[in-house]
């Protein structure tokens, strides 16, 4: 089966592409080959030819889309629009990713995919056009949000404290910001194996699966309550100096743009319709810091 895969070097993307590559022909063209923001590019997939498209590309930097809105607009909204018409076109599966970002995060609870949206942000705002760009281009997708992606190969709230944790005793995080940290090699396994269950021929089985999925770690933490595991679990290696964490309230840091509360994702659904369920956020982040202290990664010492 011919995959492509889009945003191949993001974090979900760098740990996707090997996997699928395993049973699959996998293409990933660079931005430089394929920029969802230009015009043509509905054009440059169709010229693919795919069986199957995961779309893990996307305007990520939050703080900078509260600059530039119409540009994360163009890439998060236009451009997954026109990944979903050409694979429409194609009659190809769609495997789209959004984010726990389109909602207000003021519900109390677990958010459920058909709980209603409310973003706070630029970057909310493009992801949730860019799901209905989706819905209305009628390709078969599967939506998949996700929340609090993390790796230690692309900057990301873990990486960034471990870097913190390099060069300071005391590191301060936000204790009313709650997410479903979510690590992004346990999402590309995922993601895979959803590859994986719809065979060498997709269009049939996609066709009785597609729809909208939470797909995030399980349970929720605090960004306090994250920073804290990643100091616990770096404890006292070679290089980090931080040996405690100090709990804020989000409004004491400065940054570009209002996260939501809580955002935490029920991912239930997933479970049942598609057999996906992400394993506990506590155990894949030491999963992920264990493997960096094995494998000599450069982001902890």
């Amino acid at each position: 089966m011919r995959v492509v895969v889009l945003g191949g070097t993001g974090q979900v993307g760098l740990a996707l592409v090997p996997l699928l590559r395993q049973e699959n022909e996998v293409v990933a063209p660079s931005r430089a080959d394929l920029d969802l923001a230009q015009p043509g590019a509905q054009a440059r997939v169709e010229r693919l030819a795919p069986d199957l498209v995961v779309n893990a590309a996307a305007w990520t930097d939050v703080d900078a889309a509260e600059r530039d809105e119409p540009g994360c607009l163009a890439v998060n909204a236009a451009g997954a629009g026109a990944v979903a018409r050409a694979c429409a076109r194609l009659d190809a599966p769609l495997v789209h990713l959004s984010t726990d970002f389109v909602f207000s995060g003021e519900l109390g609870r677990p958010y459920r995919e058909d709980d209603a949206t409310g973003p706070v942000n630029a970057y909310g705002r493009a992801k949730l056009a860019g799901e209905r760009e989706v819905e209305r281009a009628g390709a078969t997708a599967f939506l998949l949000r996700t929340s609090w992606v993390y790796s230690l190969g692309r900057p990301s709230f873990v990486s960034r404290m471990i870097e913190r944790a390099r060069h300071a005793e005391e590191l301060v995080a936000p204790d009313d910001q709650v997410g479903s940290p979510t690590s992004a090699s346990a999402l590309a396994e995922a993601i895979a194996a959803l590859v994986r269950s719809l065979g060498p021929n997709p269009r049939a089985r996609a066709a009785r699966s597609a729809g909208l999925y939470h797909l995030a770690g399980r349970g929720a933490a605090s960004r306090y309550e994250l920073t804290c595991a990643i100091v616990e679990v770096l404890g006292a290696r070679p290089g980090i100096r931080a040996t405690r964490v100090r709990a804020a309230p989000a409004t004491s840091f400065v940054t570009g743009a209002v996260r939501p509360r809580a955002t935490a994702l029920d991912c239930s659904r997933a479970e049942r319709a598609l057999g996906l369920l992400l394993p506990p956020w506590r155990s894949a982040l030491d999963q992920v810091l264990a493997g960096a202290r094995s494998s000599g990664h450069s982001g902890v010492a």
